[in-house]
């Protein structure tokens, strides 16, 4: 019954140790993403390969090729979720690897992502199903759960997470579960082994002259399992304290893969935005894309974000990583409130976006999928890893504020955790600037001492006194945007990829520019100097750009952190900020740009100063060309820029993950070379595991037990040849077997090994000495080679490819007594006469007061006399 009942236990206690040792995945993926992937090749993959050994009762060369056939199955079905998608099967397995050690953790697309952390657990599963299906008591399942387990806890270092101490805590917890369960398992195997050498040949009942079992045989090994449980915990105990100390400091080391990277034209979100816009505001302009929102939100889908300025024109500076889809959250927990999220549909219907570096998203996005994106964990900016194509769809999850800048009460605190960027002004724009807030304050009748309360205002005066200019900027806004282009990233860019922001060019050593511009300033761009002379001149109009660049530059002068953000507007059919929910199709009328203010407990919020109305004409005088109608200028008017660059400076180049899709198919040729690297690695595994199983066996000291071990190689390498079961069988047995299968010169060197195998299990009286051993090691050898020779050349092939029973070494005597003795010897000998049962019945004699441990040598001797 308590055979059983462990017997019963070894096939969960395996699916939990699959499970277990697979289970350090869920660190780089989120749960609700692969659990069930996972955890389903836990379960079906030892069950699996279990059933199909049982049921079939075929060699290994059969139920493990069907046990890959159902790998394959699964994956499609359930990991990748694609019947037909065998592409993506073969491009997980070739991509997966680097994709899993370049891309930001944690991941949730593509699928393909998946495969591996599935295909581990399933082989480990699988290999454990064999075992435990045909009774094969090796240490291969525990080697496939421990690298199954090192594996995953390796690649998935990266996504630990802030909280160091937790994540330590939880990987040890795992770890210790797996070790229990795999001590748990092998005491169970051990139990069994030893309890297989007392059942009678054939039948399963105990033998009728075997004595009663005792005490170690009626009971659950209890000692063996709070052995192993304390020695799980000491080690367990152990590895918590190291992983604590001060030894294992300094910079961490994580299993990563640094990607390539390609570098970008010169050319800014600013320019790409400005450059779609219609020149006339009545046009609708044409269709980009359409997008689906679940609820109302501020309509303002960004592609990028800039924070520099070197007084011409802004620029970025991002450190772009792969990402399975999740973008991390902002390091200020202030600024990631817990507000709702709303999901975004995207259908990209032109090619004016298609062939961009961009993609639209609201506000910081924390997950993407149906396309693979690259991300920026600093500013959260998410760029397409590849190229979009016309008719492509995504989805964007975005925890978007409802509220924008104006709407704030009083109160409000700026947060100081923005990167000082995001706070940086030239140095010679500050006189320029106190002379433009000051104006500002005099003209809204706001003090600039509460630089809260002056923002709002100045944005309410800006929207309700100024005007949109429909001039579309020229210049540097007008640069073609073009696709990135791959170049190593060594030297400027290198530089780009560690996240240093790029200094201005020389600026500080410019003269001080008149207050007319120069003749070389594009009129609409984005320089101080153009700003100013459009917002502040006669018309006082100004472009989207022009507004966002004056309220980001007067905010940092006031202390506060502002970037400005390119994108598209929708607003709701009442002219607001709020776009309802449901579809809408986004135009190029829609290009527009604002600005983003940090705010503790709401994140970054809207501040869009542009005004609603639209200026008359498209001609924008340069400042002092013409006079103003007015007898006075107003004080705005009257801050007019005096000191500028003049000029439009390029913008600096930036980063973007490489698109490697696009040489796949030149590495389809790497295919069969790996194919046949792991067919040459497993053979060669066979080979050295065979040479060292007769290495072990040969180096035993006590002689009789090195007897019985030439006796377990000799049926090892019978079954490799073709015999097949032959434990349960006699030395004559065998010996005929061989002498039907082999012929008689190899039948006799296996009598030889039979007969000193007898007297050294069955014959405990008679002293076995060296020399007993080296006859019996010289008749296997002999075996062996008569054996390999009668064999032709395919059957000896496969036996170098089969790998015997084995055995453990140090078990000897007991598993020379369950190979030996559990054979219904009383019968055979009464079959083959007189000489041979004799010995048989005094074998049985001397055997029937000491159980099952009768080959054991010395000990066993001096207990009897």
């Amino acid at each position: 019954m308590i055979s059983k009942l462990i017997r019963f236990s070894l096939l969960p206690l395996a699916i939990l140790a699959t499970g277990l040792s697979g289970s350090m995945w869920l660190r780089a993926f989120p749960a609700a993403t692969l659990a069930v992937p996972l955890f389903g090749s836990a379960v079906l993959s030892v069950l699996t390969s279990a059933m199909a050994v049982m049921l079939s009762r075929r060699s290994m060369r059969w139920t493990v090729p069907a046990g890959l056939v159902a790998f394959v199955l699964y994956a499609l079905l359930v990991v990748l979720r694609q019947p037909l998608g065998f592409a993506e099967l073969i491009n997980g397995f070739v991509h997966g690897p680097a994709q899993l050690l370049s891309f930001a953790l944690p991941l949730v697309s593509p699928r393909s992502l998946m495969v591996w952390p599935a295909a581990l657990c399933w082989l480990a599963g699988l290999l454990a199903g064999e075992s435990l299906a045909r009774s094969r008591f090796t240490l291969l399942p525990y080697a496939g759960w421990l690298v199954t387990f090192g594996v995953g806890y390796a690649a998935s270092s990266r996504a630990r997470g802030a909280d160091a101490s937790t994540a330590r805590r939880v990987d040890l917890l795992v770890g210790a579960g797996l070790l229990v369960s795999l001590i748990l398992l092998r005491v169970g195997q051990g139990w069994l082994a030893a309890d297989a050498g007392s059942e009678r040949a054939g039948t399963g009942e105990p033998a009728a002259d075997t004595a009663p079992r005792g005490r170690d045989e009626n009971l659950i090994p209890v000692q063996r399992i709070w052995a192993g449980v304390a020695t799980t915990l000491v080690v367990v105990a152990l590895a918590g304290y190291l992983a604590s100390t001060s030894y294992f400091g300094g910079p961490p080391k994580q299993l990563k893969r640094v990607p390539a990277v390609i570098v970008a034209d010169p050319t800014t979100p600013l320019a790409y935005v400005a450059s779609l816009r219609p020149s006339n505001h009545t046009d609708p302009g044409s269709a980009l894309f359409d997008v689906t929102v679940d609820r109302p939100v501020p309509g303002y889908f960004g592609i990028a974000s800039v924070d520099f300025y070197d007084g011409d024109s802004w620029s970025f500076n991002r450190d772009f990583r792969p990402s399975g889809g999740i973008v991390p959250a902002d390091s200020d927990p202030d600024l990631a409130p817990a507000v709702p999220v709303v999901t975004q549909d995207f259908h990209v219907i032109s090619d004016q976006l298609a062939s961009t570096p961009w993609m639209p998203a609201i506000f910081r996005p924390q997950r993407v999928s149906g396309l693979a994106v690259s991300v920026d964990a600093l500013s959260g900016m998410i760029v397409p890893t590849g190229q979009l194509s016309t008719g492509q769809r995504y989805q964007v999850r975005s925890a978007a504020p409802s509220q924008t800048f104006t709407e704030l009460p009083a109160g409000w605190l700026p947060a100081t955790s923005a990167p000082p960027v995001d706070s940086e002004l030239p140095g010679q724009l500050r006189s320029t600037l106190t002379s433009v807030i000051a104006s500002f304050a005099a003209e809204t009748g706001q003090s600039a001492s509460t630089p809260t309360s002056f923002l709002q205002a100045m944005v309410a005066d800006l929207q309700a006194n100024y005007l949109q200019s429909q001039l579309a900027p020229t210049g540097s806004a007008t640069a073609p945007v073009s696709r990135p282009v791959s170049r190593p990233a060594t030297g400027e860019s290198s530089s780009k990829v560690a996240g240093k922001p790029p200094k201005p060019a020389a600026s500080s050593k410019r003269p001080s520019a008149p207050a007319t511009p120069s003749a070389g300033t594009a009129i609409g761009g984005n320089s101080f100097a153009a700003v100013l002379g459009a917002i502040l001149g006669p018309q006082r109009s100004g472009t989207p750009e022009q507004y966002a660049t004056l309220c980001a530059l007067i905010a940092r002068d006031l202390g506060i952190p502002a970037r400005v953000v390119s994108g598209f507007r929708v607003t709701g059919a009442d002219g607001g900020h709020l776009m309802p929910a449901g579809s809408r199709t986004v135009t190029s009328q829609d290009a527009y740009t604002w600005v983003e203010i940090p705010v503790r407990g709401a994140g970054w919020l809207v501040l869009d100063p542009s005004p609603a109305r639209f200026a008359k004409t498209d001609a924008q005088p340069s400042v002092g060309v013409s006079k103003s109608s007015s007898p006075s200028r107003t004080p705005t008017q009257a801050a007019l820029a005096t000191e500028s660059s003049g000029g439009h400076a390029v913008a600096p180049k930036s980063v973007v993950q490489a698109d490697h899709s696009r040489g796949a198919h030149q590495r389809w040729y790497l295919i069969p070379f790996a194919v046949l690297l792991i067919v040459l690695v497993v053979i060669g595994l066979l080979l050295v595991a065979k040479r060292l199983r007769l290495e072990r066996r040969r180096r035993i000291r006590d002689a009789r037990h090195r007897v019985i071990a030439a006796w377990q190689e000799t049926l090892d390498v019978l079954a490799e040849c073709g015999l097949g079961e032959l434990r349960m069988l006699t030395g004559a047995e065998v010996a005929a077997a061989a002498d039907a299968q082999f012929g008689a010169v190899p039948a006799g060197h296996v009598s030889r090994v039979a007969q000193v195998a007898d007297l050294a299990a069955f014959s405990e009286q008679i002293p076995i000495v060296a020399r007993h051993a080296e006859d019996a090691w010289t008749a296997h050898r002999a075996v062996r080679k008569s054996v390999r020779a009668s064999l032709s050349l395919t059957d000896r092939i496969r036996s170098h490819l089969k790998l015997g029973l084995g055995g453990r070494p140090g078990s000897a005597g007991r598993a020379g007594t369950a190979i030996l003795a559990g054979r219904s010897r009383r019968g055979a000998a009464a079959k083959r006469g007189g000489q041979g049962a004799t010995l048989e019945r005094g074998r049985q004699g001397s055997t029937s007061g000491r159980g099952r441990q009768v080959s054991t040598s010395e000990r066993g001797r001096r207990r009897k006399h």
